[in-house]
């Protein structure tokens, strides 16, 4: 008698599929399959959005439970930020901004730590790393993009580049994480990443 695993995951927006060693499911806000023991490929797609991965390796009698698989826009939508209120978000200082943070989150020149546990570290220079607005997601520059990833490490995603950025520290999540609101070259600005 083999004893297997389980693993679920909810997913933001629906999938249009999900993706386990090859074999094709339909995409759902919930999913959720008994797995046996060994190494899976997991891919979750919507038509529009970045994919999410994840390599798993399961042992039996678990419980792999991703609650907070976020999808992000493919090519968000850039436009000039001109609301007070926002633009006075990014230029916020940090303490505001991390005031009700449940975990603590401190960053160097090339490594994120969560809680005193280093969560992964870069051979580029990173800056600007703040928590996303679900508090599950940490967003960081490097070089002239800014990037999204995962509090555990997992799913380090590009959500957009800027040409010759002055970007540095100066972005902020909002809208309940459907935008970025960000500074750069001088002007203001809103970067749609989220539906």
């Amino acid at each position: 008698m083999y004893k297997t695993s389980v693993l679920a995951l909810t997913v933001s927006p629906k999938a249009d599929k999900i993706v386990l060693n090859n074999k094709e499911y339909e995409g759902k806000t919930y999913f959720a399959v008994n797995i046996p023991v060994g190494h899976y490929d997991l891919k979750v797609s919507k038509d529009g959005y970045k994919d999410w991965i994840m390599n798993l390796n399961a042992e039996s009698e678990n419980l792999y439970d991703y609650k907070d698989v976020k999808l992000f826009l493919s090519n968000p939508e850039i436009s000039e930020l001109t609301e007070q209120n926002k633009i006075d978000l990014v230029n916020s200082p940090e303490s505001a901004l991390v005031e009700n943070a449940e975990n603590d989150l401190f960053s160097n020149a090339y490594e994120i730590w969560i809680d005193g546990k280093l969560v992964t570290r870069f051979s580029e220079p990173i800056s600007g790393v703040k928590w996303y607005s679900d508090m599950e997601h940490v967003i960081f520059a490097k070089n002239n993009s800014v990037y999204i990833m995962e509090s555990t490490g997992f799913n380090c995603t590009e959500l957009f580049q800027l040409e010759n950025s002055t970007l540095g520290s100066r972005f902020v999540s909002g809208n309940r994480g459907r935008d970025i609101y960000f500074y750069n070259n001088d002007k203001y600005y809103r970067a749609k990443i989220r539906n």
